[in-house]
């Protein structure tokens, strides 16, 4: 049985989190950080990254260091026994 495993031992603040609660469209957040609506929809997703240290700078600025470049991790990571490989034959 795999288990998770938990990546950080502090909270974490999704950019999704921060905009909501600071009730920031994603509109202007994606005209203040000089990328498209759509970048922010996918940084605000579970799977979003930025692509760039300049673009997780800015955000962290953006947001008064609310957000770290950190914050776009995994919350968990899953671990375990990794999958049994089969031999060639």
């Amino acid at each position: 049985m795999r288990k998770k495993i938990f990546a950080r031992n502090f909270p974490a603040m999704r950019l999704s989190e921060y905009l909501e609660a600071h009730k920031i469209k994603r509109v202007a957040a994606a005209a203040a950080l000089g990328v498209s609506p759509a970048r922010i929809t996918f940084l605000c997703s579970d799977e979003g990254w930025p692509a760039t240290r300049d673009l997780a700078d800015k955000i962290r600025a953006y947001t008064a260091g609310e957000v770290r470049p950190d914050d776009f991790l995994p919350l968990a990571i899953t671990s375990g026994p990794a999958p049994e490989v089969q031999p060639n034959e």
